[in-house]
C-alpha cells in the first residue's frame, strides 16, 4: 500500500514539520508519494522535512505546477524525484526580513550595524548549507551549486534533469496557469515571473546593440562622401538620437550595469531599426538635394559662387543649408 501526502501550499504554515512528520507517522516503514506544488515558505520546516523524507527512506517526491525556495529543499530528502514535463523549479540565497526606520545617534547605528551583520552572517552560513543538500543529490561542485542560487532562475523539467536536482521527468496534462492572483504571489516572494516554455529571447545580443548605436553616427554606404565637418547641430541631433534609443524603462540602472528582459531587448531593437531607417531616408534626402545644387551650380549664373560659400559654411546645420540653397536657386530666373 502506497500513502500519499499533498504540499500544494506554503511550507512552515499550514504545511510544518510538525504537519508532515504526523503524515509520515501514518505510514512508517511503507512507500509515500508526496506531491508538491508550492512556491515555498520558511527554511527551517523545510530543512527538518526534508531530514524526514531521507530517514523514512521510501518517500518518492512529485513535482508539478511551480516549485520553488524551501519547497525545492524537502524536495531533496526524497529516495526518488519526479518532475512534470511542464513544471518549473527555483533555487534561490536564503533571505530574511529586515526593517530599519527613525533617527538614530552614532551607538544606535553602530547597534543597528551589528544586527544586520549578524544577519547576514546566519544567512552566508544557511546559504552553505542548502547549497550542500543540492550539491550532495545532484553530485555538483557546490560553488557551482552556488552559483544557480545566485542566478535565481525558473528551471525546466529538462534544466534540472540535467544537473541531477531530479530523477525522472513525467507527463502533465497542461502548462500550470500563472493567474494575475499566482503572479502578484510571485512578485511578493521576490521571484522573477517564468516564461512561456515556448516563448523565444529576442534576436539580439549586447554586440547588436552596441552595433546599432555606433550605426546612428556612421555614415551609410549609398550616401556621398560628406563635404563639410560635423557641426554641433549634428553631434545634438546624434546625441538625441542616442539618447533615444537608451529612453527604456529599468535600462538605467545605479551601478552602472544594464539589466534587459526580452521584450525591451525586442522593441529596442525594432527602435534601432526605425532610427536607421529614419536616418537612411533624411541621408537620401540630403545626397538628392546636393545633386540637384551639383547640378545648378554647373548652370551659369551670377549666384553660383554665393551658392558654394554656404555649402562649405561649417556654422550652420547641413541639411538646412541644403534646402536653404535649393530654394534660393529654384527662385532664380
Amino acid at each position: 500500500m502506497t500513502y500519499d501526502i499533498y504540499i500544494n501550499s506554503s511550507i512552515g504554515w499550514p504545511f510544518s514539520a510538525d504537519y508532515v512528520r504526523d503524515e509520515l507517522a501514518k505510514c512508517k516503514k511503507k512507500p509515500c508519494n508526496v506531491y508538491i506544488s508550492s512556491l515555498g515558505g520558511a527554511v527551517i520546516d523545510a530543512l527538518q522535512i526534508r531530514q524526514m523524507f531521507f530517514e523514512h527512506g521510501e518517500v518518492s517526491v512529485h513535482l508539478h505546477g511551480f516549485v520553488a525556495s524551501a519547497a525545492t529543499i524537502i524536495a531533496m530528502g526524497a529516495k526518488h524525484i519526479v518532475m512534470g514535463e511542464f513544471a518549473l523549479f527555483l533555487m534561490h540565497r536564503c533571505s530574511n526580513w529586515v526593517e530599519s526606520w527613525g533617527q538614530m545617534n552614532a551607538e544606535e547605528i553602530d547597534a543597528a550595524i551589528k544586527k544586520l551583520e549578524a544577519s547576514r552572517n546566519a544567512l552566508e552560513t544557511i546559504d552553505q548549507t542548502v547549497a550542500n543538500i543540492y550539491a550532495a543529490r545532484c553530485g555538483k561542485k557546490v560553488k557551482d551549486v552556488a552559483g544557480w542560487m545566485h542566478d535565481a532562475a525558473w528551471l525546466t523539467a529538462e534544466d534540472c534533469k540535467t544537473r541531477g536536482l531530479i530523477d525522472d521527468i513525467c507527463k502533465d496534462e497542461e502548462h500550470p496557469v500563472i493567474t494575475d492572483a499566482l503572479k502578484g504571489e510571485i512578485l511578493a516572494c521576490g521571484f522573477p515571473l517564468p516564461s512561456h516554455k515556448d516563448e523565444k529571447p529576442a534576436d539580439i545580443s549586447r554586440r547588436s546593440l552596441l552595433d546599432g548605436i555606433r550605426s546612428l553616427f556612421a555614415v551609410h554606404s549609398s550616401s556621398p562622401e560628406p563635404t563639410h565637418t560635423k557641426t554641433s547641430t549634428d553631434m545634438n541631433q546624434d546625441y538625441k538620437n542616442v539618447m533615444a534609443v537608451l529612453q527604456a524603462d529599468g535600462l538605467a540602472a545605479q551601478d552602472g550595469k544594464v539589466e534587459l528582459s526580452a521584450e525591451q531587448m525586442t522593441a529596442l531593437d525594432t527602435h534601432l531599426s526605425s532610427l536607421a531607417a529614419e536616418k537612411q531616408q533624411q541621408d537620401q534626402q540630403i545626397a538628392d538635394l546636393q545633386a540637384q545644387v551639383a547640378n545648378l551650380q554647373k548652370q551659369d549664373g551670377d549666384h553660383t559662387q554665393q551658392v558654394e560659400d554656404v555649402l562649405t559654411d561649417p556654422a550652420e546645420d547641413y541639411a538646412s543649408r541644403a534646402r536653404a540653397a535649393y530654394k534660393q536657386l529654384k527662385s532664380l530666373d
